[in-house]
C-alpha cells in the first residue's frame, strides 16, 4: 500500500494505491462461503422447497375441489400466492445477503426486494376482516 499525503492549506488527500492482485484477494475473502454459511444456505433451501410445496398444495386443492371453494379459503390462497412471491422473490436475495453481506442485484430489485419485505410484514399484521363482514351478512360460506 502506498499513501501519498498531499496538504494544502485547508484540507489533507489520502490516495490509497493497491494493486489489482491485492484487490482480488480482498474481494475473494470477502465473498468466499464459510461453511456455517452452507449450512445457512441449505436452511434456506429446505424452507424454499417446503414453502413453494406447500404454498403449490394450498392454491391446487382450492382449484381442484368445488367444495374448497368458499370466501375463507379464496382468502387462504390469496395469503399462499402472495407467500408463495416473498418466497420466489425474497428468499433468494436474503440468501445472498445474508451470506456475502453484500448486494449485487442492481437497484431495481433492490427496491422490490424491501418492499416484497414490508408488505409481507405489514399483510400480517393487519385485522382479520372476514368475521366483520360475515357480521354484517356481506359474505356468506
Amino acid at each position: 500500500m502506498v499513501e501519498n499525503v498531499s496538504t494544502n492549506s485547508s484540507n489533507v488527500t489520502r490516495d490509497y494505491e493497491y494493486t489489482d492482485d491485492q484487490i482480488m484477494e480482498f474481494v475473494w475473502e470477502h465473498i468466499t462461503l464459510k461453511y456455517y454459511h452452507w449450512i445457512f444456505i441449505s436452511l434456506f433451501f429446505l424452507v424454499f422447497v417446503v414453502g413453494s410445496a406447500g404454498n403449490f398444495l394450498v392454491c391446487f386443492s382450492v382449484w381442484r375441489s368445488k367444495s374448497l371453494r368458499n370466501a375463507t379459503n379464496y382468502f387462504l390462497v390469496n395469503l399462499a400466492v402472495s407467500d408463495f412471491l416473498v418466497i420466489v422473490l425474497c428468499l433468494p436475495a436474503t440468501i445472498m445477503l445474508d451470506a456475502l453481506h453484500s448486494w449485487f442485484l442492481g437497484l431495481a430489485m433492490c427496491k422490490v426486494f424491501i418492499y416484497m419485505q414490508r408488505q409481507r410484514v405489514a399483510s400480517g399484521k393487519r385485522p382479520d376482516i372476514t368475521s366483520e363482514v360475515k357480521k354484517d351478512g356481506l359474505m356468506q360460506d
